[in-house]
């Protein structure tokens, strides 16, 4: 299997995984807020009842 080389530029990680390093990765967007139809109050409520939630 060949890489591009570009890919290996613009994502340095690539090379760790590919020489089977382990890496720690850090989501960007870990505790920013989330468009979602429901709140966190919903999810505790819906834990409380027992019932989940379901997509609608």
């Amino acid at each position: 299997m060949t890489i591009d080389q570009s890919l290996i530029t613009r994502h340095p990680q690539i090379k760790q995984l590919i020489s089977r390093t382990p890496i720690f990765w850090q989501n960007p967007d870990y505790g920013q807020s989330a468009n979602l139809p429901f709140s966190k109050a919903d999810i505790f409520d819906a834990v409380a009842a027992g019932k989940g939630l379901r997509h609608t």
